[in-house]
């Protein structure tokens, strides 16, 4: 059965049906595609770019500032809702096979016209326990710059760089994704700052760093 959707789509399809309760973050990676990394919110799935993802009657919607987008990616996908993972690790479809392993699932496809397999992955992220959330509370950060909703927010105790740009509802059209700054420092003294390449960090290239309270997290424009 050949892909009528983009490849891209079809995974974050296939990671948010399978993601559990206690998972909150979800990256897809794989060759020829975008990295996908993606934070909940709730039923929703938020991509740093802007994008939200819901999976609703069966169909993926994707709402992006310029649209949205049902894809009825279930047609053509088996019911796997109840599958046994742990005696069954490894199930064929789309003329490839989708193999649950330690971090998330591999799934591997044959290249139209060759023999060439192309190897995508998909991996979760749980959240910590209760306790140990409670423990980390939660901080104030500041967001400024390119993003679609600058401003004061808070975030999880142990949120990232994405996390706090995912708050801010992502990059906005202009963002440089390779020049992001966090301001750090008490109030009075001469702060430091460090630069980063989320973008780098989107492809899974480059860890994303922790965030601290009263954090400035300034996203820079492109230039042209």
């Amino acid at each position: 059965m050949n892909i009528i959707y983009p490849i891209q789509s079809v995974l974050v399809y296939l990671a948010m049906c399978f993601s559990s309760q206690n998972v909150d973050r979800i990256t897809v990676k794989g060759p020829n595609i975008e990295a996908v990394e993606l934070v909940r919110d709730g039923d929703v799935w938020k991509n740093s770019d802007g994008s939200r993802f819901l999976i609703e009657n069966g169909q993926l919607e994707i709402s992006r500032e310029s649209g949205n987008e049902v894809l009825p990616i279930h047609e053509f996908i088996p019911e796997l809702k109840d599958h046994n993972w742990v005696d069954a690790p490894t199930v064929s479809m789309m003329d490839g096979t989708l193999s649950k392993d330690e971090d998330g699932f591999t799934f591997k496809i044959k290249v139209a016209g060759g023999d060439q397999i192309d190897t995508y992955s998909i991996n979760y992220k749980a959240s910590a326990p209760k306790q140990e959330l409670a423990a980390l509370g939660e901080i104030r950060i500041n967001v400024l710059g390119a993003v679609r909703v600058p401003g004061v927010y808070k975030v999880a105790g142990n949120g990232s760089l994405i996390d706090a740009i995912a708050t801010a509802g992502g990059f906005g059209e202009k963002a440089n994704s390779k020049k992001v700054s966090i301001v750090r420092g008490p109030a009075g003294e001469i702060p430091n700052v460090t630069y980063f390449n989320v973008e780098s960090m989107l492809d899974g290239k480059n860890p994303a760093p922790a965030l601290k309270e009263r954090d400035t997290i300034y996203v820079y424009e492109r230039i042209f």
